[in-house]
């Protein structure tokens, strides 16, 4: 695993998923501390421009993984490096975690969306994995306090949060200045996804890599801005940072 600061955002990368699962899946469900996780896009960028604790959050946390093809395609222009995509998705993490989860029963708490998306989600992952320990769901409309206090007192030890950036981000820290020594993981939409159907993205969507078109084209009137507004204040940046930047060089790894 490499940590690099990219355009202002910190990632880490890993050649490949399985290398990530080796890194992140000893660390889940266990008596010691937890890793606390969450991704970033091209909209983080925009994110963290107008929201600096959005920004702090990303820094304070275990890991933030590449989750989309232009982030990956940066960094590789960029630095070099040839990042794999990682997201929680049912074509990414969302599998091997939940196996690794029921395997050893580890108190799962689901938090995020409107008012039953988390329980439906619940409900559909139990389809795929009955032995799967939930031990509470709630949407994302509590208040953080109170969020914090009901995952604390439930007993879990791995959270699902899906509220959006950058709210769950700012969730994620929470449970972590709370003292919550579990793990947790944002996952974005996942679980509007989860509740519509069990596998989101076709195989050919997932093989050429169009995930982003193709949520497009199911959801344009919520991610119009996001695509075509949000996203150019990353494509600005990289562009400017290419032209700047001597010939030949790499950004260079910024993190320890």
């Amino acid at each position: 695993m490499r940590r690099i600061e990219l355009i202002g955002l910190p990632v880490a990368v890993f050649p490949s998923l399985d290398d990530c699962l080796a890194r992140v899946l000893p660390k889940i469900g266990g008596s010691e501390p937890g890793v606390f996780v969450s991704f970033i896009n091209p909209r983080s960028y925009y994110l963290a421009q107008h929201d600096p604790t959005y920004g702090a959050a990303l820094a304070n946390l275990d890991l933030v993984l590449p989750d989309g093809i232009g982030v990956v395609w940066a960094l590789r222009q960029l630095t070099g490096v040839r990042a794999a995509r990682i997201s929680f998705d049912s074509t990414s993490l969302y599998h091997p975690v939940f196996r690794h989860l029921q395997s050893i029963r580890c108190p799962v708490f689901i938090i995020g969306g409107r008012p039953g998306i988390a329980a439906k989600a619940a409900e559909r992952m139990q389809t795929i994995y009955p032995q799967l320990n939930i031990v509470g769901v709630m949407h994302g409309y509590q208040s953080r306090a109170h969020s914090v206090r009901t995952i604390k007192g439930s007993g879990a030890r791995f959270v699902l949060c899906g509220m959006g950036a950058p709210n769950q981000e700012m969730m994620l820290m929470a449970l972590k200045h709370a003292g919550f020594s579990g793990s947790a993981f944002s996952c974005g939409g996942f679980l509007d996804q989860v509740v519509e159907k069990k596998e989101y993205y076709p195989h050919w969507v997932d093989r050429l890599e169009v995930r982003s078109l193709y949520r497009l084209a199911r959801e344009p009137r919520r991610l119009y801005r996001r695509y075509f507004y949000e996203y150019q204040t990353f494509v600005r940046k990289f562009i400017r940072t290419v032209l700047t930047r001597a010939p030949g060089a790499t950004e260079p790894d910024q993190m320890p």
